[in-house]
């Protein structure tokens, strides 16, 4: 592993141009029915002569590439080659908390385009860049490899068990080249401007020409800052994620990489601290995925880690939830905030014992308020894709409130002096979808927050205020339908009964009506107990796929019944018995009331009498009044909205999308189940505590009528 061997990338260029210098294969002989005959020079332009002599990449190759063109269009331009490099660091386009005060150095061709095992220089050697070619310099190596992992190098926790591939697409052949292809590979670019497309177009064969590519090929690469490369450029996610509830939402909210890659089992750096450097004028490092650390033991066992998750704007304009690896840094500046040169801090750091003593150096030194600051360099995780069985597929993998959304990445020890790190990118597509902050040893952690960013996740986020609320609102009923329960019970061993007269036998009910509420009684607890999954988690019998898929089906049940009860009562007429008569009523309510708080622990008769045209009281008028025409349609609309937020995205986003939809959305399930609550305690008050239920169930109703009035 290069992160553990630590080979340098000025090395390997010193290396090369030591190779290329000792060439002694004469220039007529370097012929290739691929490339043409190459004449090598050095920097002035001038043939190499003899051994020893240097070779440059730019004046070899510029005899028929334009290289002026190539190294202002290249992402691997000469900044991306940073020295001095720091041993034991991971090779990237820039050293981990890059070395302050770096020189830039000429971008070399043939480290991308010859074999790395080369022993000479051979133009029949020439070619497209090989993934070999990039490992050379980037440090993935157990990353991007074609073996499982159970077959690989690396000592891992439960190695056994890892019958995974390293990487998806490096075990089926795929080249790097192959995605961070040439901005303008004719293959995949066509030649004219896409502004200049005719409307309607799908495909435009027209390609720039490939000797005029090859003469002017573009090498900022597909995948980087330079241009956007998406996993759906190749994959169609629809016919694969068929098991997932709502997978289109998933992949508006989150990066194809957050799933299929869980975990990262190769070791990286976590912390650089060149603030006092080692006797070697190296910075202290510290490491993540080890078990202990993991820069001195090739044999050390590694236990893998799992990327911390940035907010990450896409071409689509929307932002999601994406995997980075985090290293925090700190360094040296002055008071304007300019960085202190490596070698000024190198020179203070001699002999020092802490960090004081090598301030105090640097201001006698000269440097001008020298203070620590804080950077955290994120970089994206794109390798070590897992297979899509290897992928994560737990929904309480995120949704839950203990779940890696909750995750804390730590970025410092316990070391107060350090300041938290800010963020160094100059890309405005990237933030933090968390906080940093310290926890209770000291240390600077990284807390994931996608609420931050304004990504609501179900079961992962509370509602807050809207459960709070719900939860006082359920509780104050269970306690008033407990104390009314005990007083009657206490009037009924007492020997006070109800003082209803006996009726005859009223057929209440019909089928249509029975069937109707037993549905959807049925169907509103079976939504209390997915919501209550959905939501919390709890009581955990069902899992949060099963009961997202059963909460939806209950649901449409529900609307469906409702509408057919609208309808029923609509053409029969028999939506008057809901609708309370504004002459009276509110004297008609309060000796309803009355007789709820006082007459019913007297033994008093019922205040109104049942019939098949007038079931419901007054106060029971007004209780369906406000159900029916605000609590359950503003339970339905957010239902329907929160259902259909990857169907109807522009209206998701309209009503303030999940973060406003779903405390809402539970405080009106919360405000049903206490009304529930109500409604099952009060069908105890008829003659006997089952009267009611066995009437709903049969249809047919014993009757109960006040003193003096006949039984209907």
């Amino acid at each position: 592993m290069n992160a553990l061997r630590g080979t340098g990338v000025g090395s390997r260029l010193a290396a090369l141009l030591i190779l290329l210098g000792g060439a002694t294969v004469p220039a007529s002989a370097q012929t290739s029915s691929l490339h043409p005959e190459v004449t090598l020079r050095n920097a002035r332009g001038e043939v190499v002569a003899g051994p020893g002599a240097a070779v440059s990449a730019r004046a070899t190759c510029g005899e028929c590439h334009d290289v002026d063109f190539i190294t202002t269009h290249a992402t691997h331009g000469p900044e991306a080659f940073a020295e001095p490099a720091v041993d034991g660091l991971p090779r990237g386009l820039a050293v981990p908390g890059g070395a302050p005060g770096s020189t830039p150095d000429e971008v070399d061709c043939l480290a991308c385009h010859l074999p790395t095992d080369r022993t000479g220089f051979d133009a029949g050697l020439l070619r497209p860049t090989r993934t070999e070619n990039c490992l050379a310099c980037h440090d993935l190596d157990g990353i991007v490899d074609d073996r499982r992992l159970s077959d690989s190098d690396l000592n891992l926790t439960g190695k056994t068990t890892l019958t995974r591939s390293a990487d998806v697409h490096a075990e089926r052949l795929v080249e790097c080249a192959d995605c961070h292809r040439s901005s303008n590979d004719p293959v995949f670019a066509p030649a004219t401007n896409p502004a200049e497309v005719p409307a309607g177009l799908l495909f435009d064969p027209r390609r720039i020409e490939p000797g005029a590519w090859l003469h002017r090929p573009d090498h900022r690469l597909a995948g980087t800052a330079d241009a956007a490369l998406a996993c759906t450029d190749c994959h169609d996610p629809a016919p694969s994620h068929t098991w997932l509830p709502y997978a289109e939402r998933h992949g508006q909210a989150l990066t194809c990489q957050a799933c299929h890659i869980p975990v990262v089992y190769t070791p990286r750096v976590e912390t650089v601290d060149w603030t006092v450097l080692d006797d070697e004028g190296q910075p202290a490092l510290t490491w993540r995925g080890c078990d202990g650390p993991c820069d001195d033991d090739p044999a050390r066992l590694l236990t893998g880690w799992t990327p911390a998750l940035l907010a990450e704007a896409g071409a689509d304009g929307r932002t999601r939830l994406a995997p980075y690896e985090l290293i925090a840094a700190w360094r040296w500046v002055d008071e304007g905030g300019a960085d202190v040169p490596l070698a000024a801090v190198r020179r203070a750091s001699a002999g020092a014992s802490d960090r004081a003593s090598v301030g105090r150096a640097l201001a006698a030194a000269g440097v001008r308020g020298p203070r620590v600051d804080g950077r955290l360099d994120a970089r994206p995780v794109h390798h070590g894709t897992a297979p899509s069985e290897w992928a994560t597929r737990e929904c309480t993998a995120c949704h839950e409130s203990d779940s890696r959304l909750a995750g804390t990445v730590v970025l410092s020890g316990p070391d107060p002096e350090l300041p938290a790190p800010v963020l160094a990118s100059d890309d405005d597509r990237l933030a933090l979808a968390g906080t940093l902050a310290r926890d209770a040893a000291g240390r600077v952690v990284y807390r994931t927050d996608p609420a931050s960013v304004g990504v609501h996740v179900l079961g992962h986020h509370r509602a807050g205020w809207a459960d709070r609320f719900g939860v006082a609102a359920l509780l104050a009923t269970l306690l008033g339908v407990a104390v009314h329960a005990g007083l009657r019970w206490r009037a009924r061993r007492r020997g006070v009964t109800p003082a209803a007269h006996a009726a005859p036998r009223v057929y209440m009910y019909t089928v249509y009506e029975r069937l109707w509420h037993w549905l959807q009684a049925g169907a509103l607890m079976v939504l209390l107990w997915t919501g209550l999954e959905i939501h919390a988690g709890w009581p955990g019998v069902a899992s949060f796929a099963v009961a997202v898929r059963m909460h939806n089906v209950m649901a449409w049940i529900v609307v469906a019944n409702a509408l057919l009860a609208a309808f029923y009562h609509l053409a029969s007429g028999d939506i008057r018995q809901f609708l309370p008569e504004p002459k009276g009523f509110f004297a008609k309510a309060a000796v309803q009331a009355r007789y709820y708080l006082w007459g019913i622990f007297r033994g008093d008769p019922h205040p109104f009498a049942r019939t098949p045209e007038q079931k419901l009281n007054p106060l029971q008028q007004i209780t369906y009044l406000g159900i029916l025409n605000v609590l359950l349609p503003l339970q339905v609309l957010t239902g329907i909205a929160m259902w259909g937020a990857q169907r109807w995205p522009a209206v998701d986003g309209l009503l303030g999308g999940l973060a406003i939809l779903a405390p809402i959305h539970a405080l009106a399930a919360w405000l049903f189940a206490a009304s529930l609550l109500m409604h099952v305690y009060l069908t105890t008050t008829g003659p006997t505590p089952t009267a009611h239920i066995q009437a709903m169930v049969a249809g047919w109703d014993g009757g109960e009528v006040p003193d003096g009035e006949p039984a209907a």
